[in-house]
């Protein structure tokens, strides 16, 4: 009995320290572009025909879960007010997705209120993605690659909405159905009371 708990115990310290050696290196993000030279990268880019290109400010942040063809995908989505591009077909309110985490899923870690310059392609989502393996970076930062891209082409169009943004709150909308029915109900007692 003892050696039998003895053998389970030692199968489970295995298990554990295996898991712990191999899950880093199975989670962790790699970038087939590294080492190479930043013309070099935006040229790929500029060839990649799923490829945009683009600069706009952050506007919002969602995190969505979604699912794979395997498990449940955790992902978010910023939405960009986009006014530079330089590959690819931009609206001027962009939204794209990237992984939720830089280490495991090499998401892009956005901060709203940032400008960036944002290289990303289309996948099998409805949105262009882009992550650290891309060349994506904030634009304060991005003078080199400006350089390289050069002139932008200017996108124009009417202010990017926020999800929600201009439509009426479910509470407000359910305070007036309950005045409307209220007044409804009043009225058919005033045209009852009067038919008496």
């Amino acid at each position: 009995m003892i050696a039998n708990t003895l053998c389970q115990t030692k199968w489970a310290v295995f298990l554990c320290v295996s898991l712990y050696l191999f899950s880093g290196s199975a989670l962790a993000c790699k970038c087939a572009r590294d080492g190479l030279p930043l013309r070099r990268q935006i040229g790929k880019a500029l060839q990649d025909s799923d490829a945009t290109i683009f600069a706009g400010k952050v506007i919002h942040i969602r995190d969505v879960v979604g699912t794979s063809s395997c498990c449940p995908k955790e992902r978010k989505e910023i939405t960009l007010d986009v006014h530079s591009s330089w590959k690819g077909k931009v609206a001027r309110g962009t939204i794209i997705e990237t992984g939720r985490e830089a280490n495991s899923d090499c998401g892009y870690p956005f901060t709203i209120g940032q400008k960036y310059l944002v290289y990303a392609s289309m996948q099998s989502s409805a949105h262009p993605s882009t992550s650290i393996c891309h060349l994506t970076k904030p634009l304060a930062e991005a003078k080199e690659d400006l350089l390289i891209l050069g002139t932008g082409q200017s996108v124009t169009g009417p202010p990017p909405t926020l999800p929600g943004e201009g439509a009426i709150p479910w509470q407000v909308m359910s305070i007036a159905l309950i005045c409307g029915l209220l007044i409804m109900w009043r009225m058919s007692k005033q045209v009852t009371l009067g038919k008496n």
